[in-house]
């Protein structure tokens, strides 16, 4: 026997014999639903693997020594100055990215972890400054 598909004020009825199924198309999933919700999906299993790859990169300076402390509440990195004159500009940048994310901030400062004085600095209206 032949199923029959009626639709009536956005009620779908099959019917199948003696038996009938009635369905709303509201409360039918829309498929690009499915899709912004994977694509949100995506985006937070991204995020959440850079804000683990970047807490990795924090502790392994922290466990090295190249980073003597971090302090997210005034934004400000003591970093072993020794090293830090071994690096290059772009790792330097790379490096106060790395601390801007870890931080949570929209600026941190990074000093010289033996005299106190400020090597760089990175906001987001200044960009990234070395002294």
């Amino acid at each position: 026997m032949r199923d029959k598909i009626f639709k009536v004020l956005g009620i779908i009825v099959i019917t199948t014999g003696p038996l009938a199924y009635c369905y709303s198309e509201a409360a039918k999933p829309k498929p690009d639903i499915f899709a912004q919700l994977a694509q949100k999906s995506r985006e937070e299993e991204r995020r959440v693997a850079v804000s683990k790859q970047v807490s990795d990169v924090v502790n392994e300076g922290l466990r090295t020594g190249t980073i003597h402390s971090v302090d997210r509440g005034s934004a400000t990195v003591q970093v072993n100055p020794l090293i830090w004159a071994l690096w290059n500009a772009d790792n330097k940048r790379a490096f106060a990215y790395v601390l801007k994310a870890y931080c949570g901030r929209e600026e941190i400062t990074i000093i010289d972890s033996q005299s106190g004085r400020e090597l760089a600095s990175i906001g987001v209206f200044s960009g990234f400054k070395v002294n």
